[in-house]
């Protein structure tokens, strides 16, 4: 386990173990990417994660959302290329209130 991790998660609260809210495991995850990128930035390398693997990471989750609202197999290329939206859209319309 890496330096931050391992800081996040000490002893029982390893993130191999599933005792912990929904919100402290995604608070810390996220507090690790950030700190990734921070990382990134100040020793000029990649982040772990770049923008392409996690748009292709989050079309194919929503490809299975999208699948669900058409009812029919969806693609990431049609969810990346918004030829099939419907679930984006609503969720969208919830964010812009």
């Amino acid at each position: 386990m890496d330096d931050i991790s391992a800081r996040l998660w000490p002893g029982e609260r390893r993130i191999t173990s599933y005792d912990m809210s929904f919100e402290e495991i995604d608070r810390d995850m996220l507090a690790v990417e950030l700190q990734d990128f921070a990382e990134a930035i100040e020793n000029d390398r990649p982040p772990e994660v770049d923008g392409a693997f996690g748009m292709n990471t989050l079309a194919l989750a929503f490809a299975v959302f999208e699948s669900g609202q058409a009812g029919r197999p969806v693609t990431m290329h049609e969810v990346l290329s918004g030829e099939v939206s419907a679930y984006q859209d609503v969720s969208d319309s919830l964010a812009r209130g």
